[in-house]
């Protein structure tokens, strides 16, 4: 167990961490992902009229490809919607609000809040290869699901296995 100087010294890390490295590069990566998730699912949805045209109107296959292309879209969405939030100071303590002050405490990470509702945070590189990565639920498990409350999977999570 951390006492005294050393307690005091991994407090002040954590808070130099979280507000200068992870939730700056965290705005940063949402900021990067967005244009291309929703880039990705304007690109599906004509892909899907396509399908659906060449194949006179066929649209088991064009639904399948729509599928996707809203998956696309609601990514994008969140991570506009994360992007926003991040912008917020001091706004990535509330996914480490579990935290113990000891290193060897359980503790699970707590979802981001924006404007759409609750966002998990493990589909972002920066917080999975961060502090998360210390939490007992910090990697994706595509069969527990997502904290998000705009419920579907993540699509491209950055871990999906414990270290």
């Amino acid at each position: 167990k951390l006492e005294g100087c050393d307690r005091v010294c991994d407090r002040i890390a954590l808070v130099c961490e979280v507000a200068c490295c992870e939730q700056p590069a965290a705005c940063l990566e949402a900021l990067c992902r967005c244009p291309g998730y929703l880039l990705g699912s304007l690109l599906l949805y004509v892909l899907s009229v396509l399908v659906c045209v060449s194949r006179g109107c066929d649209c088991d296959a064009g639904g399948r490809v729509s599928a996707k292309a809203g998956a696309y879209l609601r990514e994008g969405c969140l991570f506009l919607a994360s992007a926003l939030s991040l912008l917020v100071p001091g706004m990535a303590f509330v996914i480490y609000q579990n935290m113990p002050l000891d290193d060897d405490g359980d503790w699970s990470i707590r979802p981001l809040p924006t404007i759409l509702g609750h966002v998990d945070p493990r589909r972002f590189w920066a917080f999975s290869l961060g502090r998360c990565a210390l939490a007992d639920d910090g990697f994706y498990d595509a069969a527990l699901g997502s904290l998000d409350s705009w419920k579907g999977p993540i699509l491209h999570p950055p871990r999906t296995e414990a270290p």
